[in-house]
């Protein structure tokens, strides 16, 4: 499990990646380190400056946001019902990115 850092960290959370996110961060799991009173738009922006165009691509531009095909779970609940990219996140959330899910 890797570790990324934002700024003088003091809080960890976890991102969990699925699918073709899992296949991009090169992990299914990483821990973060962020800043308190961090929100989902600061852990994105750091994923997007360290994975690059292809997160850009996939999950996250800033200047569009989240692409639509992308769910985004704190603890398990979707961020779009409490409080979108401005969700603040606290130390051991658990952060879930899931692209859709192919098949049939």
């Amino acid at each position: 499990m890797g570790q990324l850092s934002f700024g003088s960290f003091k809080m960890k959370v976890k991102v969990r990646a699925l699918f073709q996110v899992k296949e991009l961060l090169g992990t299914s799991e990483l821990i973060v380190n962020l800043n308190d009173g961090s929100t989902i738009e600061d852990l994105l922006r750091l994923l997007e400056s360290r994975y690059g165009e292809n997160f850009r691509n996939m999950v996250y531009n800033p200047l569009e946001g989240v692409k639509p095909t992308i769910m985004i779970l704190v603890n398990g609940r979707q961020i779009q019902f409490i409080g979108g990219i401005k969700t603040r996140l606290a130390e051991g959330d658990t952060v879930s990115l899931i692209p859709p899910a192919g098949g049939g």
